[in-house]
């Protein structure tokens, strides 16, 4: 059987343990940490879904996700720009002017880790119609450690964040059919009422005042 040496400072003696007994307990020190890990990312995934429910705004999902995740986090498109960041400094100015410098010519389907001088970023695409439109990133020093935990949270933002654009689009979609639908109907002649009018043009939220 395998020993591990241990010295008591307190009784002044030497035991020894066995190298399973240790090993045991290394492996349930490693479940615990994992399953904390777990647990922390499903309470943001439920807290995700619920601010999908409630939030239809990119700008306000993500920073409740800064203040959740308590990383740094940006939203930009494919060329650098951003279009959000949690945070304005001098090292995401450096982040993005690297980012464009070699990756504007590039398009991640998936989630990347991409290294720069000034640090690290690790981005995920945001997808609308299978193409993807934009990145979210979570911003790294050079000494800290990515971890799987935050991954899997990035992917879960990326995908909200695709089904708010989603949902955006098929209601602009819908709206302009409503639109052609309508000015056929004036072409023809089957809306002739002043008040039915103004009815159809309020369904696609445009008021217009009595004076007009």
């Amino acid at each position: 059987m395998d020993l591990l040496l241990n010295f008591d400072l307190e009784k002044k003696h030497t035991t020894f343990i066995p190298m399973q007994n240790l090993e045991q307990q290394i492996d349930v020190n490693k479940m615990a940490k994992e399953n904390l890990q777990l647990k922390n990312v499903i309470a943001i995934y439920n807290k995700l879904n619920e601010m999908l429910v409630q939030k239809q705004n990119l700008i306000e999902i993500l920073k409740e996700c800064n203040q959740m995740v308590g990383r740094e986090i940006a939203l930009f498109d494919l060329e650098g720009e951003l279009s959000y960041s949690s945070c304005q400094s001098v090292l995401l100015e450096n982040f993005i002017l690297e980012y464009k410098k070699k990756y504007t010519n590039w398009k991640f389907r998936e989630q990347r880790e991409i290294n720069l001088d000034s640090g690290k970023i690790l981005i995920s695409p945001i997808t609308v119609d299978q193409e993807v439109f934009q990145y979210c990133g979570f911003f790294y020093r050079k000494d800290e450690i990515i971890t799987e935990e935050e991954k899997l949270i990035l992917e879960r933002i990326s995908t909200i964040c695709s089904i708010v654009l989603i949902n955006k689009k098929a209601m602009f979609d819908a709206n302009e059919r409503m639109k052609a639908v309508l000015f056929e109907k004036l072409l023809i002649g089957e809306i002739t009422d002043y008040k039915e009018l103004l009815r159809e043009l309020k369904l696609l939220n445009i008021y217009v005042q009595e004076s007009y």
